[in-house]
């Protein structure tokens, strides 16, 4: 039982951590977000921050990019501000801060 508060513990942190994040670069009104197990494709427009937890193939221009743990991404990137956690593949170009976690892969 221990065991298992102490998971949810951590999920409620992390979902904590990536609210704070996301509210510190962008309003709320223009998110989008690729949940886990989702497959998506194509281009996103109109969408100043994208979060990928599932997997994404496609383009995106933007202010934000986030790829979680999970999350895996696969084309062109233009944004100001990404977070890379997961497995990113393609070009990215980030104007102002790129931060790849522990476990973060870029290709490309």
């Amino acid at each position: 039982f221990s065991a298992m508060l102490n998971g949810e513990n951590e999920l409620k942190g992390r979902v904590e951590n990536l609210h704070k994040y996301l509210k510190s670069n962008t309003q709320d009104n223009d998110l989008m977000i690729i949940g886990y197990g989702i497959v998506a494709r194509g281009d996103i427009e109109g969408c100043s921050k994208l979060i990928v937890n599932g997997q994404f193939e496609g383009d995106f221009m933007g202010k934000v990019l986030y790829v979680g743990e999970n999350g895996r991404y696969s084309g062109d990137v233009s944004v100001d501000d990404a977070k890379i956690l997961g497995h990113f593949e393609g070009t990215i170009h980030v104007n102002n801060l790129l931060e790849v976690g522990s476990g973060g892969i870029i290709e490309g």
